[in-house]
Order: structure tokens, then sequence, then C-alpha cells
């Protein structure tokens, strides 16, 4: 029942973010051609409608229309302004060891063996916590379902170059080289029958993009899979 309750909580926040970031989407793509059309309409208005009633209703009733649309597209941008973080310094190995501890039921249940490689000196960030908990748990998530029982999991931290490098690597069934490039999209599913769904991992992408950091992922099927994020340190 924890780990169900657990994955229940990840699936709905990450709904939330994948929202967002889709209603954010459309609201940038649409609003420029939704002011060409505008611009169009009051063109149509100034030139035509004054010896033109017929033409002069037509355009009154499309400029109704695209403000309505124009003001649907304002509340999709003020759902993606909602996804701002509230960052604080925050010690990452705390975050990432917290994390562990939330997901310890599922890893117990696999009997997945832990080994973490810290720094001895902590590595404070400037990070939204519940965003980075977020963003461990979906890891932890993925590599659990992708991984048989008595896999490993390895997490490394260390500072390099003004970033704070964290890889995060499993023992767990891999991505195809194919579809490597496909892994931060919506719904992605390294197989549509297996357990392996890369559950969050846009979500995962959206916080660390939002931080000013990278991601990247190296994968080899039936080996495993590691993703590398880099943060900024702060100055």
């Amino acid at each position: 029942m924890e780990n169900k309750a657990l994955k229940e909580q990840l699936m709905r926040s990450e709904k939330a973010i994948n929202m967002g970031i889709l209603s954010g989407r459309i609201a940038h793509d649409v609003k420029n051609p939704l002011a060409v059309i505008l611009q169009s309409v009051y063109l149509m208005e100034t030139s035509f409608s004054e010896t033109n009633e017929e033409t002069k209703e037509i355009a009154d009733m499309m400029r109704t229309a695209l403000n309505k649309i124009t003001e649907i597209m304002n509340k999709m941008s003020s759902c993606s302004r909602l996804l701002q973080f509230e960052k604080s310094q925050e010690n990452i190995c705390s975050i990432i060891d917290d994390s562990f501890s939330i997901a310890n039921g599922m890893i117990d249940a696999k009997g997945i063996d832990i080994e973490k490689l810290y720094p001895s000196e902590k590595i404070i960030l400037n990070v939204d916590k519940t965003a980075f908990m977020h963003l461990f748990l979906n890891l932890i998530s993925n590599s659990c379902d992708a991984i048989n029982s008595g896999g490993k999991i390895k997490v490394k931290v260390c500072a390099s170059g003004g970033f704070c490098l964290v890889e995060f690597e499993d023992s767990g069934i891999g991505v195809p080289k194919d579809k490597l490039s496909d892994i931060f999209t919506p719904s992605y599913a390294v197989d549509p029958s297996s357990k392996a769904m890369g559950f969050g991992l846009i979500a995962i992408d959206r916080i660390v993009e939002k931080h000013a950091g990278t991601i990247a992922i190296e994968s080899i099927p039936e080996k495993g899979t590691k993703l590398i994020i880099n943060i900024p340190l702060p100055k």
C-alpha cells in the first residue's frame, strides 16, 4: 500500500507539472499567429466596414471570437506561471537521503542494494527542496520498476567546475539506443508491456531546466541506465 500511495502521489504531481508545461507551450505557439489574425481583422474593419455593413458585422464577430481565444491563452499562460519554484539553500545529499528514506518500502520489496558516494564536505545548492524531492523520488521509482530483484542503485555526488554533479545509476533493463532521444517526452515508455515507464522524466527535465541545470542519459539495454544532472553552485 505504501508503494502504491507513493506512486499515485508522484503521478498527481507529474500531471500538474505536465499540464503547466503543455499550457505554456500552447499559449506561446498560438499567441503570435493570433496577433497576426487580429491585425488582419483590424485592417479589414478600417478598409471595408464603412462601405459594407455585412463586412463590418463579420469583422465584429471575428474580433469577438479572437478576443475570447486571447483570453483563454492568457489563462493558459497563467497556469504555466503557477509552476514557480521557491528556492532556498539546501544540502543536496540530505535531499537525496530523505528521498531514499521515503521510498524505502519499494526498495526493500525488490531487495535493491543502495550505494552512495558523497563528498566529505557538504554541497549547498539554491534549489526548491520539494521539487528536488520529487525529482529523486521519480528516479528511484523508475529504477525500482526497471530492476529485477537483487539489483543496485548507485548515486554519486561531487562538485566540479562550478557545478554540482549528480550521477544516478541503476542496474535495470536499460533504454534502447533508438529510444534515448524520446526519453523526456510525455508518456514515454521503454516498452509498453513493461513496468519501466520512464515515469516522471518530463517533470524531472522541467525541474532541472528551471534551476539552470542540464540533464543527460546514458543507457545500455539489459545493463542499466545512468542519468547525469548538473546544477550550478551558488556564486
